[in-house]
């Protein structure tokens, strides 16, 4: 398991583990401050200690969050919680800091989260306090806030060299202007078992905090009375690390009231990713003749939230980069290339850092109409290799402000079987093959994992098993389904088999008989001999007497 830890200091004191102490920051990624002063992130991976501050038989410690009683803060009516004409004068500490014979008493509550750690021995104070925010844009990023009594050395340690570089985010107003952002941050990586990146920035917010190279992979800073701010932020991709690194500044600058001048920091100001409501987004698809197709996301004037494409999972799995990014409004369609994702190793090596799509997008010129954003791939995703005309598949992943995006892709125009797919007695038939009903076998959730359930139909009338096809006087059955049914009113003799894409029988779920109505199956990824298959594409054909039925599942170990 990755481990990186801010060490605090040890701890000898006798608070219990609570709520307060845990940082969620990704999935599967967890902060914690730990009973022995650790500020631990979790993750895949190894362990590794990011920062010492020295270590105590004793400390104080303690939780708060935005809006607590006594540490009401900022432009709050009541954030002079004491009410002696000062405003958070006695900071969370344990201590009486104002001498009025009272603790605690008027200190500033910072966060969602927020969490304090304070030490004190004969060589001087050391008190540390950690904010976090639950903004899907925010929620990667821990603050730390630090000061001493006296002038101290502090240094922050990596197996792996830091890199210090400009990033560059696209951040949106309230009023929906955009605002291109720029800083500079130190950056590494922690890597897994699996030689997994997750990207690390490190980034000074105060210019009095100064962050100097002192050996492989260590920055060395110092800290006094004045208290050095620092973001650490993590992130899935080179994207989503500039936009958080970003919104880390504007978070410690905080809100200037325009009236009266006054400025207070750690506010999360207004942006559109906190106005903006989380929706369904409308995709769709549409397959080309080659195999491939298109994605299509229908977008307001604008350039709006782009999306991360290295973020994009569609069902259960993740998309990989499409081939070409397209815009297409009123004057027609531009297209953009792509690049590869940027990982820590082109980093290292100096190359640049690609252009980001909102930039790209954005040196096409302005939306002052709705426009449509076309990702185009060679190679059908595998989530919709299977999907029929009117599926809908959920896609989710982040925008390149870090907020999540959701939305419903529908398939216009799905996948045409080919002859290869074509198995059973109607193979030299395509045409008597595409018109039964796709309702007659469904398949669900596909792509699946774990096990997937087939709900099988057994028509009773002519009307139930063929498809419609649409006539300048509506929809009628097709000329080649007029016929009755093979098996009458009896009842038919029944199979489902699972292939492979190549036509290779790879397991059998049901043989019988069965009369009209529906009946579910299972398959669990296994073959006949209980062995379990490859991710991919397989086949799973409904053969009812003469007629039968092809569906792809989509499994994904």
């Amino acid at each position: 398991m990755l481990f990186l830890a801010l060490c605090l200091a040890s701890w000898a004191g006798a608070a219990s583990a609570e709520s307060g102490n845990i940082f969620n920051l990704m999935p599967g990624l967890q902060a914690r401050l730990g009973a022995q002063g650790e500020l631990s992130l979790f993750c895949v991976g190894r362990r590794q200690v990011l920062i010492n501050l020295g270590a105590a038989d004793e400390v104080f410690m303690a939780f708060a969050a935005e809006g607590a009683d006594h540490g009401l803060r900022g432009f709050s009516p009541g954030a002079d919680d004491d009410r002696d004409g000062m405003v958070d004068e006695d900071r969370l500490d344990g201590r009486d800091n104002d001498g009025d014979g009272m603790v605690d008493e008027d200190f500033a509550a910072i966060g969602d989260r927020m969490a304090v750690w304070r030490r004190e021995d004969a060589t001087g104070t050391v008190h540390a306090e950690i904010y976090h925010w639950f903004y899907d844009f925010l929620k990667t990023t821990i603050f730390l806030e630090l000061d001493s009594s006296t002038r101290r050395d502090f240094a922050f340690q990596s197996p792996l060299p830091w890199i210090l570089t400009d990033v560059a985010a696209r951040r949106v107003r309230a009023q929906g202007e955009p605002e291109i952002r720029r800083t500079h941050a130190w950056i590494t990586v922690f890597r897994d078992d699996e030689d997994g990146e997750t990207w690390v920035g490190l980034e000074p917010l105060d210019p009095d905090t100064r962050l100097e190279p002192a050996g492989l992979g260590e920055l060395k800073f110092q800290s006094n009375d004045h208290p050095a701010a620092l973001a650490v932020t993590v992130a899935a991709t080179w994207d989503q690390l500039c936009s958080a690194l970003c919104a880390a500044e504007d978070v410690y600058r905080g809100v200037r009231d325009p009236v009266t001048g006054r400025s207070v920091p750690w506010i999360v100001g207004p942006t559109e990713s906190l106005v903006s409501v989380e929706g369904d987004e409308p995709w769709s698809w549409r397959s080309d003749s080659a195999g491939g197709g298109n994605l299509t996301l229908e977008a307001p004037a604008g350039v709006g939230r782009i999306p991360d494409l290295a973020t994009l999972v569609l069902g259960a799995v993740a998309l990989p980069l499409p081939e070409t990014v397209g815009a297409e409004g009123p004057t027609g369609e531009q297209v953009v290339t792509i690049d590869p994702v940027y990982r820590y190793q082109n980093l290292l090596r100096g190359q640049p850092v690609p252009t980001p799509l909102w930039e790209k997008l954005e040196a096409l010129g302005p939306r002052e109409t709705s426009w449509k954003l076309i990702l185009h791939y060679a190679t059908a995703p595998l989530a919709l290799q299977s999907a029929v005309r009117g599926d809908e598949v959920s896609l989710e992943g982040r925008g390149m402000d870090g907020c999540r995006l959701r939305g419903t892709v529908t398939v216009e125009e799905p996948l045409a079987i080919s002859p290869a797919e074509d198995i059973g007695d109607f193979a030299a038939d395509p045409s008597r093959q595409s018109t039964l009903s796709p309702d007659l076998m469904l398949g669900w959730p596909n792509p699946f994992r774990d096990r997937v359930q087939i709900r099988c139909r057994i028509p009773a009338t002519p009307q139930e098993a063929f498809a419609l096809q649409e006539t300048e006087a509506g929809f009628s059955i097709t000329d080649k389904t007029v016929m009755p049914l093979p098996w009458g009113d009896g009842e038919p003799s029944v199979s489902v088999r699972i292939y492979s894409i190549n036509g290779q029988e790879l397991k059998t779920l049901y043989t019988g008989q069965q009369g009209a109505g529906e009946f579910v199956v299972q398959w669990d990824g296994s073959d006949n001999f209980g062995r379990p298959v490859a991710s991919g594409p397989y086949l799973c054909k409904l053969q009812m007497d003469d007629l039968n039925l092809t569906r792809r599942l989509i499994y994904v170990r």
